[in-house]
């Protein structure tokens, strides 16, 4: 976070996982009415079911507009090494 010389803004909204948080509840939600898992393929249909309709209940990010310096921040100090698959 340091090293990308964020705003403020993009260090608090960032720095913590409410986000991730707040989308892993909204799938908590969607899928506990689904008792058996069949298979793999199953799973990822509905995973990407649910991510897709709880795309719709998220809010706009605050500094959205500013996200391409983000992006540009990102782009020149990401080390492939440290990078994971």
């Amino acid at each position: 976070m340091h090293k990308l010389k964020l705003s403020p803004l993009h260090k608090k909204l960032l720095g913590s996982t409410n986000m991730i948080e707040s989308c892993l509840s909204m799938v908590d939600d969607l899928c506990r009415n689904v008792k058996h898992w069949r298979n793999e393929s199953m799973a990822v249909r509905w995973a990407g079911t649910v991510l897709l309709e709880a795309e719709k209940r998220f809010y706009r990010m605050k500094g959205h507009c500013e996200l391409p310096m983000l992006v540009e921040a990102l782009g020149g100090n990401v080390d492939s090494k440290d990078a994971v698959a």
